[in-house]
């Protein structure tokens, strides 16, 4: 081989594999068992997450396409359990995001390195923004922030390290399907555990309660809510809606392929649960953004006939579940004056704004209070995410938020038009819930909670626009010198119109 092609070699190939490293390995060994012998004693299962820790690092040092598939398939479903649930004083998840984040920077060759986008910047701004404002509250207040303040201050970058994670770990085309599919298989058991809580599978409310924090369930009659391994299930639901979402977008394109069926399997596991959350705002959004998906394909009648089947499905199967909620929302309740038009929670959610938050706000509109509430606020729940961002960082965070959604808007509005079949269902249905979000985050802050906020920067991750490499138009780093050409866009091997399958390709 030429030394032109060795370096070039060099440049696209995993970093462990590139050059021996024998040396370094070993003294990387010594330290960890160093390290795992001293934990063991005081705490084991401290141990254990170190040495799980470290395979899990060596294996993306080799295959870092991996690192995408942890952060698709495990961050978003791990995002609810809480702090020191199993690894003492520690998050599942944001340890993940941390780790996968940290070893693919670390490794990741010049050749390698993937631009910087009007995304990433909006994020970065933000996640700044948010720290900033919270930080500067805190000492002007004269407050000491606790190891869980400081968590929520720096807790907004984990949007950034999930979406240029993705970008880094997965180039190309295969690797992006391979990505999504694995997002939606890890909706399947999440599914089957709500449905599960509806049936009341013995225990199971009991290990959710315990690994999520929440304070378990209550069933009144048939009605109860499920949670799935969230705390809440609001936070289900948002999991649920952008997960959906996509494949709907796939199935009014025709491009699903051989996976039809496995896909439709997934679609109605996650509509059940989705049903059984009884959040009317996600099931409510999911319907217009199902028939503003059909209109911007111009499949209408298509739209219709899915929606006429689905209505009926649904009012066999989960029709008495989601009467009972609606005769329970808009029934009678402490909150006078409330219009029968009102729900109770939606009333109750106006009330506390009016009563404590919004006074509170035009105290203070520039930049907040931070992560520690006033005093003149005694609901510490803003039941907003427009509120809950004036409330922490005033002014100047929410403009930087109504930033961040419109870079969402436009880069997904962008990669709708990619001749990827994949990437432009994707860019259709990330352009669609972004617009829908908008209203969902009016009564509840989803972007500020777990599920949604993972999933959908996952999403934007697989866009194919995501795996162009700084300085270059490829998708992926060319494996010799002379494939150095940008790769087109996948197009399915026999016929254009052949439809999506998914997967590995010849």
């Amino acid at each position: 081989m030429s030394g032109c092609a060795e370096r070039a070699d060099r440049g696209t190939g995993t970093w462990l594999l590139a050059r021996p490293r024998a040396g370094l390995l070993g003294a990387l060994g010594v330290c960890v068992g160093a390290l795992v012998g001293l934990m063991s004693v005081s705490s084991p299962k401290m141990a254990i997450a170190l040495v799980l820790a470290t395979l899990l690092a060596i294996t993306l040092l080799v295959r870092p396409a991996l690192g995408g598939y942890v952060l698709a398939g495990v961050v978003p479903v791990t995002s609810g359990l809480r702090a020191g649930f199993p690894i003492p004083h520690l998050r599942v998840s944001e340890l993940l995001i941390g780790a996968v984040f940290l070893v693919l920077v670390v490794s990741a060759r010049r050749a390698a390195s993937v631009s910087w986008g009007a995304l990433d910047l909006a994020l970065l701004a933000f996640g700044i923004g948010w720290a900033v404002c919270g930080a500067a509250d805190a000492a002007a207040r004269g407050q000491s922030l606790s190891l869980s303040d400081l968590g929520t201050l720096v807790g907004q970058f984990q949007w950034l390290l999930i979406y240029r994670g993705m970008r880094l770990a997965l180039r190309t085309s295969e690797e992006r399907e391979r990505g999504f599919l694995v997002l939606v298989a890890a909706s399947v058991p999440v599914s089957l555990l709500a449905i599960g809580q509806q049936l009341h599978v013995s225990s199971l409310d009991a290990f959710l309660a315990t690994a999520t924090g929440s304070k378990g369930l209550t069933s009144t009659g048939i009605f109860q809510r499920a949670t799935g391994p969230f705390g809440q299930w609001t936070v289900l639901a948002g999991y649920l809606f952008p997960v959906i979402v996509p494949l709907v977008a796939l199935g009014i394109a025709g491009i699903a392929g051989k996976r039809r069926r496995a896909l439709l399997v997934v679609v109605c596991l996650d509509l059940v649960a989705l049903a059984l959350t009884a959040e009317l705002s996600a099931i409510v959004m999911l319907v217009v953004s199902v028939v503003a998906l059909g209109v911007w394909a111009k499949r209408a009648k298509r739209i219709l006939s899915w929606l006429g089947g689905g209505a009926l499905a649904g009012a066999a199967i989960i029709g008495p579940f989601l009467a009972q909620r609606i005769t329970t929302e808009f029934s009678a309740s402490h909150v006078t004056g409330r219009s029968a038009l009102i729900g109770q929670t939606l009333a109750f959610r106006m009330w506390i704004w009016q009563s404590q938050y919004l006074p509170a706000i035009l105290g203070q509109p520039l930049s907040g209070y931070g992560v520690v509430l006033p005093a003149v606020v005694s609901w510490p729940y803003p039941e907003s995410q427009y509120v809950g961002l004036l409330m922490e960082g005033g002014v100047i965070v929410l403009g930087l938020f109504a930033v961040l959604t419109w870079v969402m808007l436009a880069s997904s509005t962008r990669a709708a038009k990619s001749s990827d079949s994949l990437g432009s269902a994707l860019g259709r249905s990330l352009a669609v819930m972004t617009v829908l979000i908008i209203p969902m985050d009016a009564i509840w802050p989803y972007m500020s909670n777990a599920g949604m906020p993972q999933v959908l920067f996952c999403l934007f991750g697989l866009l194919p626009a995501a795996g162009r490499l700084a300085g270059s138009s490829a998708a992926s780093p060319a494996p010799a010198p002379v494939a150095r050409r940008p790769s087109a866009p996948w197009r399915p091997p026999s016929a254009a119109l052949e439809p999506w399958a998914g997967g590995a390709r010849a």
